[in-house]
């Protein structure tokens, strides 16, 4: 697959693209993407997923912008494992937000892409305004030779509790904070993961109590769970998922007014991982982030947190 970033774009003579933030890349994308790949295989077309860099709000509206569930390269990565071709990325900015819906289809999808099929959900929307939709593609579709589809959008989970709501981006963040860990792997289709760069802690808790984390730090754009500790698994790197307890929180036993902190303990590990990328999956919120009146109650509850992780990712094939 290759990655290239407007004005570039890989050199072809036709294609099959579709558009879209793709933040997640949840079920819904997912069977879009995978309808655009089936589609463009029948036709001898290379398949193009057009997206951005981050959510068009950052630049528009920065104090209304929602964080995002994936950073642009884990969401890259997700695009990938579908089969994609190309990967396209928007730089947007102010100066992009003017284009007019009939440049963008004339420059870029046809002038650039030479687009002959065009797949986008029904609720698309695009160009300066958001005045471009799928109406507007079928009929510039017509005059400029290819064909644009608009694409139902997907409501129904299996064992979800809401079935009668679209899968969506903004539902599921929502999820995310609230920590339902269980709705949002339903709606992605896999366990929601977060990418994150090892840090030095403040060495409070940690190996002091016994359990020593690997203290994460993310991209600030990217939502993350609501405070708790979570059963999780961690991929150092190899693809290979690892049992760990992870606490998203403000360390009340030892601070007060700290900022929200994300430690993974790493079950059977022993290692450095300074300064390395991990990947955290979380499985299931465990309990809330809570204030203990000493340490050794804190460190029995750990030793129980543990306990309950094991309990769980033992139910979960990987």
């Amino acid at each position: 697959m290759s990655i290239t970033f407007l004005p570039e774009v890989p050199d072809m003579t036709a294609s099959a693209v579709t558009i879209g933030v793709f933040d997640g890349v949840h079920r819904g994308h997912q069977e879009l993407i995978a309808n655009l790949v089936q589609r463009a295989k029948e036709l001898s077309l290379p398949s193009v997923v057009l997206t951005f860099d981050q959510h068009p709000a950052n630049i528009l509206a920065p104090n209304l912008a929602p964080k995002m569930i994936t950073s642009l390269d884990d969401k890259i990565s997700l695009i990938e494992s579908l089969g994609v071709d190309h990967v396209v990325v928007i730089p947007f900015s102010k100066e992009w937000s003017r284009q007019s819906a009939k440049d963008f289809v004339t420059e870029v999808l046809v002038g650039k892409l030479k687009v002959k099929v065009l797949m986008v959900g029904k609720d698309f929307r695009f160009g300066r305004d958001r005045k471009g939709d799928v109406s507007t593609l079928i009929s510039m579709g017509s005059e400029l030779g290819f064909l644009a589809i608009g694409y139902d959008l997907v409501k129904k989970v299996q064992g979800s509790e809401n079935l009668d709501e679209v899968i969506s981006s903004t539902l599921i963040r929502k999820l995310i904070t609230e920590g339902d860990i269980e709705q949002v792997a339903l709606m992605l289709g896999r366990l929601p993961f977060f990418s994150g760069e090892v840090v030095k802690g403040d060495n409070r808790g940690g190996r002091e109590l016994g359990f020593p984390t690997a203290n994460l730090v993310f991209d600030p754009k990217v939502v993350i769970p609501g405070t708790g500790v979570y059963a999780t698994f961690v991929d150092l790197g190899d693809g290979k998922l690892i049992p760990s307890a992870t606490s998203v929180g403000t360390r009340p036993t030892f601070l007060e007014g700290a900022e929200v902190s994300f430690e993974t303990f790493i079950i059977d590990f022993d290692g450095n991982l300074y300064g390395k990328k991990l990947q955290v999956h979380l499985v299931k919120k465990i309990r809330d982030d809570l204030k203990f009146e000493n340490r050794e109650s804190l460190i029995a509850r750990m030793h129980q947190d543990v306990a309950d992780t094991q309990a769980i990712l033992s139910t979960i094939k990987v």
